[in-house]
């Protein structure tokens, strides 16, 4: 997924990875010691604000802030800790 066509988001087993879409360098990665709840992720829903939804194996939903590149724990969402797929 491409957020402004110059960076690309990758959910991968290790946690998400930010890439230079046009030389495919690696920017950043967030893991569970950035805060992510788990490192796998699965799926990746880009919203209105920049921001980033990602679906987790175990850890539910997390949410990126691009602009602050906060990551915000979402796993109890359905009141139980499980695997989330949007």
């Amino acid at each position: 997924m491409s957020d402004d066509k110059s960076i690309l988001s990758v959910g991968t087993t290790g946690g998400l990875e930010k890439k230079n879409a046009i030389n495919g360098e690696l920017e950043r990665v967030y893991t569970l010691q950035s805060g992510l709840p788990d490192n796998y992720i699965y799926s990746l829903l880009s919203d209105s604000s920049g921001g980033i939804w990602m679906g987790t194996f175990y850890g539910g939903l997390a949410h990126l802030t691009y602009s602050s590149g906060k990551i915000g724990d979402e796993k109890y969402l359905t009141g139980k800790r499980e695997s989330t797929s949007f």
